[in-house]
């Protein structure tokens, strides 16, 4: 009895597997045609530069706060500077350029 029981739990668990890996691969084949529509490679419009406009500049300030956050002071100096040359007006920017400016020529003076 309790052999039968066990064949019948096996017998539902390998169903369900089944049934779960068809439903994966479909999936799988959704997501691929999907991905077919997709362009191979982002092209910027023709007036805009690749790295213009407000998002770029915010990418670049946002990867500047988490370098200042791990005292990689070199390469957020850099991507501080690469935000104000998108953005002149970034304010916050703008006072961290200041401050990491006086950082760096005060390491000169050691």
């Amino acid at each position: 009895m309790a052999l039968i029981f066990l064949t019948y739990i096996f017998y539902a668990g390998g169903v369900v597997a089944i049934i779960y890996l068809i439903l994966a691969l479909l999936s799988l084949m959704n997501h691929a045609r999907l991905q077919k529509g997709l362009p191979d490679k982002y092209e910027p419009s023709v007036d805009m530069t690749a790295t213009s406009g407000p998002s770029a500049a915010e990418a670049f300030w946002g990867r500047t706060k988490i370098l200042l956050q791990n005292e990689q002071f070199d390469a957020a100096f850099a991507d501080c500077k690469r935000t104000l040359e998108i953005n002149p007006n970034h304010a916050e920017a703008k006072s961290c350029w200041t401050i990491l400016k006086i950082y760096f020529s005060d390491l000169k003076k050691l």
